[in-house]
């Protein structure tokens, strides 16, 4: 988890599935009931990788 966005996305989730065992379908499923597919997709992922290569092609 990169962002504070994703930390509560997953505790969305688990906060769901309050039960130990549950099947990935579970989770799928909360996502899709809840709106959640899009969530943190605002966040640009591998931003500090992104930094240092263009750092790197600019020396």
């Amino acid at each position: 988890m990169d962002e504070p966005r994703d930390f509560e996305l997953v505790k969305k989730i688990l906060e769901h599935c309050e039960k130990l065992s549950f099947r990935m379908n579970d989770v799928l499923q909360f996502v899709r009931d809840n709106g959640l597919e899009n969530y943190n997709t605002n966040i640009k992922r591998n931003e500090g990788l992104l930094k240092s290569l263009k750092e790197d092609l600019n020396d």
